[in-house]
């Protein structure tokens, strides 16, 4: 079995948590006994996170990717995985929150269960409660059937197979956990330490979580469309009954005709129009989903460096 694992690291000014970053890496590459290559990638930094790189000496091979502009976590992971050489495949976050030594327990996992992706769940999340809210509201709205994000997180080991699929040259993810489900067959989690993150004020401000969030539910998913859409069709169920009730009450009761039919009409048009405008919506999705396709990542700069003896 290969001792070869590569490291994808999405970088975004996180100069401050860098050097207690390597030095993680550093003591997993010596007390294991896989051979690691980290995947530096520069998501657009303005703090010189990327220069630092270049300019260290380490204990282990790693290539350090400068984009050209900020596009994004998901983006950046993404492109990283694209130049992955090695069978196991691991991503993680730059803010120190996940433990290189627990990497041995996804690929013990993988190799028990034959999946492609193992994410690593954690035992208890150090995030605040409004991150975490924000976080289920988007899992809950990406939601599709067989397809369930609640154990996602942004450690995760992945086959060569799947990361192979990503191409620098291809357009900007938003959500890649959605891609990846995709790809797989079969997903597994293992239990692990969730670590407190650095706080990267730049990165984490509550403007920016707020704004992924509604990019994540309006331009990378179906949740909106498929709100107007039921919603219409519950719409016009309820006014089907309470228009057949008017109908009942004119031959009943009497009712003045002019007063029911009026009724009768909005309730029933109100709910056309509403599974109209879903209908509508998903076309407008599909034609802005091609218009998307266009865009892709540009890689400005790579730098591979060998290991250091």
């Amino acid at each position: 079995m290969e001792n070869k694992i590569d490291i994808v690291i999405p970088v975004y000014n996180s100069r401050l948590a860098l050097e207690q970053l390597i030095t993680s890496l550093a003591d997993f590459s010596d007390d294991s006994s896989y051979t690691i290559h980290v995947y530096f990638v520069d998501d657009g930094s303005v703090d010189g996170s990327c220069d630092y790189l270049n300019s260290l000496k380490l204990p282990f091979a790693f290539t350090t990717i400068k984009l050209e502009r900020n596009y994004g976590q998901h983006a950046a992971t993404a492109v990283g995985l694209s130049y992955c050489t090695s069978s196991y495949c691991v991503t993680i976050d730059d803010d120190l929150q996940h433990n290189p030594n627990d990497i041995p327990l996804l690929i013990e996992e993988m190799n028990r269960t034959g999946a492609d992706i193992i994410f690593g769940k954690y035992e208890q999340k150090k995030h605040s409660l409004i991150r975490n809210l924000g976080s289920w509201l988007i899992k809950k709205a990406v939601y599709k059937d067989k397809v369930e994000y609640d154990d996602v997180t942004s450690f995760r080991l992945i086959r060569l197979s799947i990361a192979k699929q990503f191409s620098p040259q291809r357009p900007p993810i938003g959500f890649i956990d959605e891609v990846l489900l995709s790809l797989a067959r079969k997903v597994s989690t293992v239990r692990v330490k969730h670590l407190s993150a650095v706080e990267l004020k730049s990165r984490y401000s509550s403007i920016k979580l707020v704004r992924f969030a509604l990019r994540i539910v309006f331009f990378h998913s179906s949740f909106p469309l498929r709100f107007i859409i039921r919603l219409g069709l519950y719409s016009a169920s309820v006014f089907f009954i309470i228009g057949c009730y008017f109908i009942y009450n004119r031959f009943v009761n009497e009712v003045p005709l002019g007063f029911s039919a009026i009724i009768v009409s909005i309730f029933f048009t109100s709910g056309i129009i509403l599974v109209a405008l879903g209908i509508i919506a998903e076309y407008l999705r599909k034609m802005w989903e091609f218009q998307q396709g266009k865009e892709q990542v540009f890689v400005q700069e790579v730098c591979e460096r060998d290991k250091t003896c």
